[in-house]
C-alpha cells in the first residue's frame, strides 16, 4: 500500500477518533511527540501520527462553536441551507453568523430555496436530548433546536449561483412533472435531480425492501453512468485526444449544477471526475492515489462528509469500477453480451456491477437487511437504469423547449422506468424474513474499515499483477 493511502486512512482515523473521544488529540499529540523523541529516525510511524493528529484538529476545529444561551433571541439575517417541501408545509433549515442552524416550519408559498436570505426574528426552542435520529444528526451538525418566528421572515436576498442552480433544477422537476405521471414522475425526479422525498411511501418502501433504494440517490454511480454514457457517444462519434478527458467533465460539471450542486451531488461529481481522469490516465496505480487526495479533501472541507451516505456510496462505488471493473468486463464477454453490436449494453452492465460489488455492506449497515431476493433485484433492474437515466435525461432537456414534444418522446424512456417501478415492487412482495438493522456504529465503522481495506489490497494487487508479467 502507497504512503498516500496509509497518510489519508490515518487523517480519518484521527477525525474519527476525536468524534468518539474529545480528548483524542492530546493523546495523539503525546504518542507523536513520544515517537518522534523515541524513535527519531522512524520517519514513517512520525508521518502517520502527524496526519492521524491533523484529521483529529480538524474534527476537533470543527466541533468548536459559541456558547448560546437555552431560549436566546434571534433577530437578523441568516441563509437558507436546506428545503423540505411538502404540499402542506415547508421545513427550512437556516444557520446564522454565530455558526448555529435553526429549524423553521414556513407555508408552502412563496417557495424558498437553498442560497436565499431571510430576516427572521424570533426564540431558540432546543431539541430535546432523547430526540430523533434525525434531530441528533442535526445536532451534530451544530443544528440545536428550532426557531419560533415572531413575524413572517422577510426575504432579504435571493441571488447567487447556489439560488440559480436551485432554480434551474426545480423548473427542470416540474418540467419532468408536467410530462410523466406518477409513480414515474417522482422515481426520475430522484434518479436525474436527487430529490427522492415526493416518492409515494409504497413505492418507497419497495424500493428498500427489495435493496434498490440506491437508484434513488445520486452518488459517484450515477455520476459515472453520465460520464459512461458520454464516452460511449464520443466514441461512437470518433472522438479522441484530450477531448475524451474535457468533454466528460464538463458534462459532469453541467449535470452537477443541473441537479441543484448540492453537497451530497457535488461530492458524488469529484468521485465520477477522479473515474474519468483515471480513465483517461489508463493507470490503475495511479487512480488508488487520486481517491486518497478526493477523500482528504472532501474530509478536510468537511469532516462529517465522512458519515454522509452520498460519499460512503460514491466512494465505495469509485472503488469497485476501480478493483472490479475489468474483471467484470472480461467476465460478460465471455456471454452474449460479448458480441461487438452490444458492446453498449455489456460496458453499462460491467459498471453497475462492478459498483454494487463494494456498496452492499453500506446499504446492509445503513438500510438494514434487505430481502434476499436482492441480489436478484439488482441483477435485473440495476442494468435498464443506465438506459432509464439517458433517455429520462433527452426527455428532460427536450422539456425545456418543447413539452408536446417531450410528451412524445416520453413513451421511449416509460417502460424502462416501469420495469424499474414494477420489478422492485414485485420482488419487494416475495417471501423475506424479518428485516434487522444495525444499532452499533462502532460495528459498522469496522465492517467498513475491514471492507475497504481488503478491496484496496484486492485491487491494487490484481492490477499489479499485468505489470509483473510484462516484466
Amino acid at each position: 500500500m502507497q504512503t498516500v493511502w496509509i497518510m489519508v486512512i490515518a487523517w480519518v482515523i484521527g477525525i474519527v477518533a476525536q468524534d468518539w473521544y474529545v480528548f483524542a488529540t492530546v493523546i495523539v499529540g503525546s504518542i507523536a511527540g513520544l515517537c518522534i523523541v523515541l524513535r527519531p529516525h522512524d520517519l514513517r510511524l512520525c508521518w502517520l501520527l502527524i496526519a492521524c493528529m491533523a484529521g483529529a484538529c480538524r474534527m476537533s476545529w470543527y466541533q468548536w462553536v459559541p456558547d448560546h444561551a437555552p431560549t436566546e433571541l434571534v433577530r437578523g439575517t441568516v441563509t437558507i441551507q436546506d428545503v423540505r417541501a411538502s404540499w402542506l408545509e415547508q421545513r427550512v433549515l437556516i444557520r446564522g453568523e454565530t455558526g448555529y442552524g435553526f429549524l423553521i416550519t414556513l407555508p408552502p408559498e412563496p417557495v424558498l430555496l437553498r442560497g436565499m436570505n431571510l430576516t427572521v426574528s424570533g426564540v431558540i426552542r432546543p431539541f430535546e436530548v432523547d430526540g430523533s435520529a434525525y434531530e441528533a444528526a442535526l445536532r451534530k451538525r451544530h443544528v440545536i433546536g428550532t426557531l419560533e418566528l415572531h413575524e413572517p421572515p422577510l426575504i432579504a436576498s435571493a441571488d447567487g449561483w447556489i439560488v440559480f442552480c436551485e432554480r434551474i433544477r426545480l423548473a427542470s422537476q416540474r418540467n419532468i412533472q408536467a410530462v410523466f405521471r406518477e409513480p414515474i414522475a417522482s422515481v426520475v425526479v430522484g434518479m436525474l435531480l436527487g430529490v427522492g422525498g415526493d416518492v409515494s411511501e409504497p413505492v418507497a418502501q419497495a424500493f428498500r425492501t427489495s435493496g434498490t433504494s440506491h437508484i434513488l440517490v445520486i452518488s459517484g454511480w450515477n455520476i459515472t453512468i453520465v460520464a459512461a454514457l458520454c464516452q460511449m457517444l464520443l466514441q461512437a462519434c470518433r472522438v479522441q485526444g484530450i477531448w475524451t478527458l474535457i468533454i466528460p467533465l464538463t458534462v459532469i460539471g453541467v449535470y452537477v449544477i443541473f441537479t441543484g450542486a448540492s453537497a451530497a451531488v457535488v461530492r458524488a461529481g469529484y468521485m465520477g471526475a477522479v473515474m474519468v481522469i483515471g480513465k483517461w490516465l489508463d493507470r490503475p496505480r495511479d487512480m488508488w492515489n487520486i481517491i486518497a487526495v478526493a477523500v482528504w479533501l472532501m474530509s478536510a472541507g468537511d469532516p462529517l462528509t465522512l458519515w454522509d451516505l452520498g460519499f460512503q456510496l460514491s466512494t465505495f462505488a469509485t472503488i469497485g469500477l476501480i478493483g472490479f471493473g475489468n474483471r467484470v468486463d472480461a467476465v460478460l464477454s465471455r456471454t452474449p453480451l460479448g458480441s461487438q453490436q452490444l458492446g453498449w449494453a455489456r460496458e453499462g452492465l460491467a459498471a453497475t456491477i462492478a459498483a454494487q460489488i463494494p456498496t452492499l455492506p453500506i446499504m446492509l449497515c445503513r438500510l438494514g437487511s434487505p430481502s434476499p431476493w436482492s441480489l436478484l433485484a439488482n441483477m435485473i433492474i440495476t442494468p435498464v437504469v443506465p438506459f432509464a437515466m439517458a433517455t429520462g435525461a433527452g426527455v428532460t432537456l427536450i422539456a425545456w423547449i418543447s413539452p408536446i414534444c417531450a410528451s412524445v418522446a416520453a413513451w421511449i424512456a416509460i417502460p424502462a422506468f416501469a420495469w424499474i417501478i414494477d420489478g422492485s415492487i414485485a420482488i419487494a412482495a416475495l417471501p423475506a424474513p424479518v428485516q434487522w438493522q444495525l444499532e452499533h456504529v462502532w460495528f459498522e465503522w469496522c465492517l467498513h474499515a475491514c471492507w475497504v481495506i481488503w478491496l484496496v489490497l484486492y485491487g491494487k494487487r490484481a492490477s499489479a499483477k499485468p505489470t509483473q508479467e510484462m516484466v
